[in-house]
């Protein structure tokens, strides 16, 4: 099973860009690639079907089987082809009572939902409400959070700070624009690769009433055992990474910085888990879309700008 999570690369030969895309640049022996992978679903069909598995080794198994399913469900909704999730809400029942014993089944909620949300907006809420009942307390605990959520932006978001470079932040100020909240990070890739989008929309609708708000989740790489002059110095030389970064990639809003990566003081409010995480608000200040980003987030800005 190490070996069926963590497959070989079959080689045929390499394309011109190897030295700047490493493994995305091999190309691949196709016919071994399928042999491989005959092989690995015959070798995960027999630990399933063997009497002494682990539990937790036969839940892994299973699992990846129906993120598989999952995965192929989601690329052809992608290519416009039919697709049908509805299937996908009783197996992940039936996974969550049978290994109840196990706290990865936290976990897979949180994977499963999340990308359910992504392609089916506003479809989770009831299952999260229906897992605070579930047998097992990790999963309760994960939906009860979830659920906190859920109410918190339902009402107008309450977020008010000092930016790190002085300006006074307050949304409630903001009320009558768009506003998208970005939790994001000079570290992450994927916030990186968005940005060009967010500079692009900014550009063509601050005039006409859009705004966005930066939440960093930079990290000062802070320890208990840090005296407060250690502290400072940490802070200041995370917080110097953020604003060179802002300043070469042109990034004119403001920033809330606080240094302490997962734990920071906003995105654990708003039980951010991973990022880039896209709030995008309308007038009122409530949240539209928890995953404004790609064409969703111009269109959305249009539509309440109504342009």
């Amino acid at each position: 099973m190490a070996a069926v999570k963590a497959p070989p690369y079959f080689i045929k030969s390499f394309g011109p860009d190897v030295e700047t895309k490493g493994p995305g640049a091999i190309i691949a022996d196709e016919t071994a690639v399928a042999d491989w992978r005959t092989q690995a679903d015959a070798l995960t069909q027999a630990m399933l079907a063997s009497a002494d598995a682990a539990p937790a080794l036969r839940e892994d198994a299973e699992w990846n089987l129906f993120a598989k399913d999952f995965r192929a469900t989601s690329a052809a909704k992608a290519k416009g082809e039919a697709y049908d999730y509805s299937g996908f809400r009783a197996r992940f029942g039936t996974h969550v009572a049978k290994y109840a014993q196990l706290d990865a089944v936290a976990a897979r909620a949180s994977d499963y939902l999340g990308a359910l949300e992504s392609n089916l907006p506003g479809s989770t809420e009831p299952i999260w409400k229906q897992l605070q009942t579930a047998p097992n307390a990790a999963l309760r605990a994960k939906a009860d959070e979830r659920m906190k959520f859920l109410d918190l932006i339902s009402k107008p978001l309450d977020i008010a700070f000092t930016a790190a470079d002085g300006r006074a932040v307050d949304l409630k100020g903001l009320r009558g624009k768009v506003v998208l909240v970005d939790f994001w990070a000079t570290w992450c890739g994927p916030c990186i690769a968005e940005l060009p989008n967010v500079r692009k929309v900014y550009a063509a609708y601050h005039d006409k009433g859009f705004e966005v708000v930066g939440i960093s989740l930079e990290n000062g790489k802070l320890t208990p055992k840090d005296t407060p002059e250690q502290t400072a110095a940490k802070l200041e030389a995370a917080k110097k990474i953020m604003t060179d970064f802002t300043t070469k990639n042109e990034m004119p809003w403001p920033q809330y910085f606080d240094g302490k990566w997962w734990k920071n003081d906003i995105s654990t409010k708003y039980a951010i888990q991973s990022i880039p995480a896209m709030f995008l608000l309308d007038q009122d200040g409530r949240v539209v879309s928890t995953n404004a980003r790609g064409e969703a987030l111009e269109r959305e800005v249009k539509r309440l700008l109504r342009l």
